[in-house]
């Protein structure tokens, strides 16, 4: 079965509709650019972009979550959920000064088993990847690249910054033991590593499989933290910039943040004593 309420609690996956939703459309109406282009023009305006990349990235980057969820309900709950791009809808709500995304599953499907035998698997998860990311998800980046002029690669790479962060952090849910746990990397290494690029994703290369790059943190000299993987547009909101873990950010200019940060900070906790 699938447990919703680990979906809603870890990727705002919901199946009731939030009556403060600011902006709604379903996947279907994303997948042409006559539905693209209104829901851009209204999320940018929320967000107070002022460039329609940004809308197109935020975006992508929010289908990376549903994608994080997908994979929760093939390897933890070993369930195909069998979304569809008519039932599936985008619901942006107002929490304080941002808007939050819910994907709001109508009508869902019955949920289809996995077999355990590895062989077979693969073939399950080609259908499920090739439904939900080949069917569902390829027109609606492809949609939003033609109406804001972001190209298609920095679109999907918005993508994997969300599963490489979310992926991983599925092997320590509550009552997840080792088997589950290296069915979750398995099945993720099939999605970047197995599937035909060409007809599950309309590329050349997976746009999934990417080289994971690490950079200092800028809180902690000891620690590691992962940049992400193509600029989220950030830069091109009211009052926004590069991020510290853009990759278009110089090294330069990361160590001049984060010493300007670990300055300010230290300030700080010399104030507070």
């Amino acid at each position: 079965m699938i447990d919703y309420a680990v979906l809603e609690s870890k990727f705002y996956i919901v199946t009731v509709e939030r009556p403060n939703a600011r902006l709604s459309a379903s996947l279907a109406e994303l997948s042409c650019e006559a539905g693209m282009a209104p829901f851009l023009d209204t999320y940018g305006q929320l967000i107070k972009a002022t460039a329609i990349e940004a809308p197109a990235a935020y975006l992508a980057g929010m289908l990376g979550t549903l994608g994080a969820g997908l994979q929760a309900c093939l390897s933890l709950m070993n369930r195909d959920p069998g979304w569809r791009a008519e039932t599936v809808v985008i619901q942006l709500c107002k929490e304080g000064d941002y808007y939050s995304p819910v994907f709001l599953v109508r009508r869902a499907a019955n949920p289809v088993a996995g077999p355990l035998e590895q062989e077979a698997r693969e073939g399950w998860l080609t259908e499920a990847f090739g439904s939900f990311y080949g069917a569902m998800l390829r027109p609606i980046l492809e949609a939003a690249s033609s109406v804001s002029g972001l190209p298609i690669h920095q679109l999907w790479g918005q993508l994997p910054t969300r599963l490489n962060y979310s992926v991983p952090l599925m092997t320590d849910f509550a009552g997840v033991d080792q088997a589950v746990a290296d069915r979750v990397n398995r099945d993720y290494d099939f999605l970047k590593t197995g599937l035909q690029p060409m007809d599950c994703f309309g590329r050349a290369k997976n746009p999934l499989n990417v080289r994971v790059r690490w950079i200092e943190s800028l809180y902690e000299p000891e620690r590691q933290m992962r940049m992400k993987n193509a600029c989220c547009q950030y830069y091109q909101i009211e009052g926004g910039s590069y991020c510290y873990t853009c990759p278009r950010l110089k090294e330069s200019e990361r160590e001049a943040r984060r010493t300007r940060h670990r300055a300010e900070a230290a300030l700080q906790s010399a104030g507070a004593k």
